[in-house]
């Protein structure tokens, strides 16, 4: 009902109707999934200035969603979304920018928008932020900046935020060392689909950090996580298969 009434709204001439119909179409939701429908109404949106469709149509064309990916069309309807303070476009241009997608690569450029996108509360800023932090890049190497960072993140239940800050907190950089409260975050960050998380639930469960050792736990873990695609995991486990020592 809810997608019928968005559509009806779109019909008549509405930019929000348009981008929650559009959004409808993306996802599902109520109707059948058609990411050229959603594409259609994204459009219409943004052309009339909506930047919640300008991010989302910037999206679909760096994702390659009903069309071939073309990420100078994405980067300029980014732009556009951030030209409106969208923390969540800055977010994503920031990605733009720091993987050299459609614009030169960019670190300094990526940590300007990571930072305008967490000062405005975005998860994805903040993590993306703490991460710059971490590694330094852009910016002096400082963990406890990172620490505050992820933490921000991680308070909005953003699972790569809460597998970072466990990290953080396993190896004790920038905090002291609390491998069982680094285990409950990777639980958190897994429960969520991370799939980095899922191989350090199943290394932590492996050799006893954090938590009780359970190999065959572990293993379940890894497989998992190598389901979900970390290669991480994949050579982990290859390498206990290979060694005959765990499995």
């Amino acid at each position: 009902l809810a997608a019928k009434l968005f559509c009806e709204a779109a019909e008549a001439g509405l930019s929000e109707g348009m981008t929650r119909c559009g959004f409808a179409y993306n996802s599902g939701a109520g109707v059948a999934e058609d990411p050229k429908k959603a594409v259609e109404w994204y459009r219409k949106s943004a052309e009339l200035g909506n930047g919640t469709s300008q991010r989302n149509l910037g999206i679909c064309y760096r994702a390659g969603n009903s069309e071939k990916k073309d990420y100078n069309k994405a980067v300029d309807w980014l732009r556009k979304a951030a030209a409106q303070d969208l923390p969540d476009a800055k977010a994503t241009l920031g990605g733009m920018y720091e993987r050299g997608l459609g614009v030169p690569a960019s670190d300094l450029e990526a940590e300007k928008l990571y930072r305008s996108a967490a000062e405005y509360g975005d998860a994805d800023g903040q993590n993306n932020l703490a991460r710059f932090y971490e590694n330094g890049r852009a910016l002096p190497k400082d963990y406890a900046a990172a620490w505050a960072w992820y933490q921000k993140a991680a308070a909005q239940d953003h699972p790569a935020a809460m597998n970072n800050l466990g990290f953080l907190y396993d190896q004790a950089l920038g905090i002291g060392q609390d491998r069982v409260k680094a285990f409950e975050l990777y639980q958190k960050s897994a429960a969520l689909g991370n799939e980095d998380a899922m191989n350090n639930v199943a290394e932590s469960l492996i050799w006893g950090e954090g938590t009780e050792k359970d190999v065959s736990a572990g293993i379940e873990w890894s497989r998992k996580a190598v389901e979900a695609g970390s290669s991480r995991a994949a050579f982990n486990l290859g390498r206990y298969y290979d060694e005959g020592k765990i499995v």
